[in-house]
């Protein structure tokens, strides 16, 4: 079955948006995982969110679509640009371990890196 990469930017000053259908957006994703294979924040330099980044596993883009149109972020209209495009997993050092999937994800970067 095809993989396909689903690559979304937020538009600006989102950031509230985003925040308040967090949780409608995670019920949405846990309920309906069957076709995702890997899922991610995409964060600017400043530490902000600012997209997505998932991988499905789907019979072809319309089903991805079919399951994009009942996600709480997109319904909102919370991406400036949104991609579906079929993907190939050519190199995958990722170690098994258990993901961290209760925390928003957002990256510290107001501590040095020693």
């Amino acid at each position: 079955m095809p993989l396909y990469a689903v690559i979304a930017f937020d538009k600006p000053d989102t950031a509230d948006l985003r925040e308040r259908l967090r949780a409608d957006h995670r019920a949405y994703g846990f309920a309906n995982d069957g076709p995702t294979r890997l899922a991610g924040a995409l964060y600017a330099d400043d530490g902000s969110q600012c997209g997505t980044l998932k991988i499905f596993e789907a019979d072809s883009a319309e089903d991805v679509w079919d399951w994009y149109r009942k996600e709480p972020f997109y319904l909102a209209g919370l991406y400036a640009e949104f991609k579906i495009v079929e993907w190939n997993l050519a190199f995958n050092r990722f170690p098994l371990k258990d993901w961290n999937l209760s925390a928003p994800g957002r990256i510290d970067r107001t501590q040095s890196a020693n």
